[in-house]
């Protein structure tokens, strides 16, 4: 496999939002409600 700017930079990308802890907030702005966040997942499994 041959790294070149174009395909390393959003790798980079992600593995910087991971470590700051701000990728699963980039993701459900992105896709909202794919799932619901960590503090609210026991509140929705009572209401069932």
């Amino acid at each position: 496999m041959r790294w070149s700017r174009a395909t390393v930079q959003p790798f980079l990308d992600v593995r910087t939002a991971v470590l700051n802890g701000t990728l699963e907030a980039a993701f459900r702005q992105r896709y909202p409600g794919v799932r619901p966040p960590a503090g609210q997942q026991h509140a929705m499994a009572k209401a069932a």
